[in-house]
Formats: C-alpha cells, structure tokens, sequence
C-alpha cells in the first residue's frame, strides 16, 4: 500500500514555488482552510520582514529605538500592501488579471527567503564584529538573496499567471514607482527622530 505524504506548503515553497503557490491559489478558489492560513502566515512573514529590516539601527547604543519594532512591523505589511496594489496595477499592462489578496499572499509568502537571508546575515555581523570575516562570506549572502528573488519572481508569477519576463517587469516597474515615496518617507522619518 502506498502512502502520500501531503508536505506544508511552507516547506513546499522553498523548492517548488509556482506549483506550491499555484496549488495555494486554486484552494484559495474554493475557500480551502490552507489558503486563509497562508495568508495569515505571509502577512506574519511581511511584518518579520520589516522589523528585520529596522534592526540595524537598533544597536546597543541606541537602547531607547525599540519603539521602533511595532512601526517597523506595521511598515512591513503596509510595504506588502502597496506592493501587491501596484504590482496589480502594473501587471495589467501586461495582460495579468490577479486579485489583490492573491498577490499579497504571494508577496509576503515569497518573502520568507529574503527575511531569512537578512536575519542570518544581522545575526553574523553582530556575532562576528569583525569586517573582514563577514566580507568573506558574501558569496553565500550573495547566493541566497538571488535565491530569494527568484523564488519571490515564481510565487508572482503564478499569482499574475503570466511569463516570467512579464512578471519581471510588474516588479522592477512596481519597485521603481514605490522607491520614490518610501525613499522621502524614510527621509522624514529619520529627520524627525535625530
């Protein structure tokens, strides 16, 4: 007798993306339970992302930034949002009809990669403190932020179902209008706390 073994999805995405994702959608279609637990779980994994982002400027001189951890959370789903809202936008150019809720499961889901990537390269520099040991290991940081990206590129893609080149394109279009405003935003933001 032989038994299937039904993986999670989380596993499931880290070497399969588009299937896994496409899988996650069409339940989606049907109201399954796993689709409303990957949204859930892609929205924690946006706000990781961005708290992650933040803890740079946390360090242990700066003991009185941690007001910063919730903000940065709430500017991580915020990003997701925005993303997926313009990504939606841009991806009707190219003929992609996606729904928003889709996209953001995709974008916060894609994401797990980079957050993991950036949370194991902050927890290097701040063990090893010493430049010259964290330069060396660029290569490998190098290697899991395009792995990252690439699994980022498939989970749109099968959320815009359209190529690769086309779904590309709604990302580095979609990046390049939002860097703008998040660019003055954090300006701002800056200039106020100092």
């Amino acid at each position: 007798m032989r038994q299937t073994i039904q993986q999670s999805y989380l596993l499931k995405l880290w070497y399969k993306p588009f299937v896994s994702m496409q899988g996650l959608i069409a339940s989606g279609r049907k109201d399954g339970y796993s689709y409303k637990q990957a949204q859930c779980v892609s929205l924690v994994v946006a706000a990781c992302f961005g708290v992650i982002q933040s803890l740079p400027l946390m360090g242990p001189q700066s003991g009185s930034y941690f007001w910063l951890l919730p903000l940065a959370a709430l500017i991580g789903l915020a990003g997701v949002y925005w993303m997926a809202w313009l990504v939606r936008n841009f991806g009707r150019w190219f003929g992609a009809a996606a729904d928003l809720r889709d996209l953001r499961t995709a974008l916060g889901l894609g994401l797990m990669p980079w957050s993991a990537v950036f949370c194991l390269l902050y927890l290097f520099i701040q063990s090893s403190r010493q430049v010259e040991s964290v330069q060396g290991f660029f290569p490998l940081f190098f290697a899991g932020f395009i792995y990252g990206f690439v699994i980022l590129l498939l989970c749109l893609r099968a959320a815009l179902e359209v190529s690769v080149v086309k779904t590309f394109m709604c990302i580095m279009i979609a990046f390049a209008v939002s860097i703008f405003p998040f660019t003055f935003i954090i300006q701002v933001l800056l200039q106020s706390i100092h």
